[in-house]
């Protein structure tokens, strides 16, 4: 059977494995089971608002820790002077957190380094570049941070991270490597345009 799906996207055939009863099933659900679309949207509500509640708690907690203006001043500095020690340190607790979870043994020396994990190291490096960000502009999470936190730490497995959104940007580019570069489109697309291969 031609699946439309793999035509539409421009594939062969043979990148799709899925059994033809299985993708037809696929197919047929999501074009008619309205309660699979409203379920998928819910869950995405759900993420977006534990996303938004656990950027705000971290926001609130770290401005009660640090209540002064010239605290929260200070830990900017410090985050700008060298973020790689506070990301490190944030994603080894999450890795001890989720040790079983990740199947790490129960030695630590033995673990790889955080910026060997991209996602973790990802993860770790936007949350704490967004936390820091919060306190230069006295603001806690917005709607959009959800999305943008997700396609952060998606783009760790990318060579480039194309950003329009400014706010994003300045968040992407506070994190440090490993991760990828970070463009606006107009650059990326002028990039490619002066490569010998266009």
């Amino acid at each position: 059977m031609q699946l439309e799906v793999a035509a539409a996207l421009d594939h062969d055939v043979a990148d799709v494995y899925l059994p033809e009863e299985e993708a037809q099933i696929i197919l047929m659900q999501g074009a008619s089971d309205a309660n699979l679309l409203r379920a998928e949207a819910a869950q995405l509500d759900s993420e977006k608002q534990i996303f938004g509640d656990a950027m705000r708690n971290a926001f609130r907690s770290s401005t009660q820790r640090f209540s002064s203006r010239s605290e929260r001043n200070k830990l900017g500095r410090e985050w700008f002077r060298d973020p790689v020690p506070v990301v490190r340190d944030w994603a080894i607790d999450y890795m001890r957190r989720h040790r079983k979870d990740l199947r790490l043994p129960a030695d630590e020396q033995t673990w790889p380094a955080p910026e060997m994990l991209a996602t973790i190291w990802g993860d770790r490096a936007y949350w704490c570049a967004h936390i820091s960000r919060s306190h230069q502009n006295d603001s806690p999470a917005k709607e959009n941070d959800y999305a943008d936190w997700r396609h952060y730490v998606a783009a760790m497995y990318a060579d480039d991270l194309i950003v329009e959104d400014g706010g994003f940007r300045a968040i992407a580019e506070m994190c440090p490597p490993p991760k990828p570069r970070v463009l606006r489109l107009a650059a990326w697309v002028e990039e490619i345009l002066r490569s010998p291969d266009a």
